[in-house]
């Protein structure tokens, strides 16, 4: 996961002809939002620690309590990336799909630290690879052409720039 458009060959925010969605200032938001993504990326990748094979899609539809163990399903986006990334995705779906307030945040962190090392280097951080989930889906629901995707992309795309906007004030 080195670059955005992962999962779409290369985002829709660089096409020479934009998506109807995704013009005036929604654009320039989004393509000022993805080159500061991008950037950390970039720094990640470069860093001195290799990626990991991870599962990316950690959120509470792909995971089953069985008996007292947890088992985690569906490794479709699996790939090569750092347990960073890996938080940042599973902490997107838990606050934007399920409302997890972020003070829930601290009790994963917890409970992560007791297994191994917290690898988030900050809150600048964290809020970088949240809105690289946000970009990353962003052009996975540009490029389905079900009709119900399609129906919705209005309000999911306004979502999706929402998210954005809430993510990038936090950094000021």
């Amino acid at each position: 996961m080195d670059r955005l458009g992962t999962f779409a060959a290369g985002s829709v925010l660089y096409r020479e002809e934009p998506h109807a969605l995704l013009r005036g200032e929604r654009l320039t938001l989004f393509r000022r939002e993805a080159e500061r993504v991008q950037s950390e990326l970039d720094r990640l990748f470069a860093g001195p620690s290799p990626p990991r094979f991870l599962h990316l899609d950690v959120y509470l539809g792909n995971g089953k309590l069985i008996g007292n163990r947890l088992a985690v399903l569906d490794f479709d986006d699996s790939m090569w990336a750092f347990p960073a990334q890996d938080i940042a995705i599973s902490f997107f779906y838990l606050h934007y799909l399920r409302g997890f307030p972020e003070d829930l945040w601290l009790a994963f962190e917890r409970g992560y630290r007791r297994i191994r090392e917290w690898p988030m280097e900050g809150n600048e951080q964290l809020s970088l690879l949240l809105e690289a989930r946000a970009l990353d889906l962003l052009d996975v629901l540009v490029n389905d052409d079900r009709a119900q995707v399609q129906a919705r992309l209005p309000e999911l795309m306004q979502a999706v720039e929402d998210q954005i906007r809430e993510l990038s004030s936090r950094r000021g």
